[in-house]
């Protein structure tokens, strides 16, 4: 998943910090798409994304965070995301509660 991977034989030298570049950017777009959630979500006071997903997310978020990275880019991605999750929580449960009143 990161820098650490030994490629099998054949496999370039180059795939490896290609695989860390792409995993880059896939951070940054994440979470760029966390804020524009969150944007969405109280400008329009509509969900960004329903809360049982939003949840599930969380999960998985949290233990590749803590146990299945290996590289301080992969820690720091998952944990930005995490972060960034709060406010889309936020925005969501506020909204949630909303609609069912």
């Amino acid at each position: 998943m990161g820098l650490t991977d030994v490629p099998p034989e054949g496999v370039p030298a180059w795939l490896i910090p290609a695989s860390t570049a792409c995993l880059g950017v896939g951070v940054i777009g994440w979470l760029s798409a966390y804020v524009l959630m969150t944007q969405r979500s109280l400008a329009t006071r509509a969900t960004a994304v329903p809360l049982v997903p939003l949840g599930l997310n969380l999960g998985w978020e949290i233990v590749f965070a803590l146990y299945v990275t290996e590289t301080r880019l992969e820690s720091a991605g998952f944990l930005l995301w995490l972060l960034l999750d709060i406010p889309v929580v936020y925005a969501d449960s506020s909204r949630e509660s909303i609609h069912s009143s």
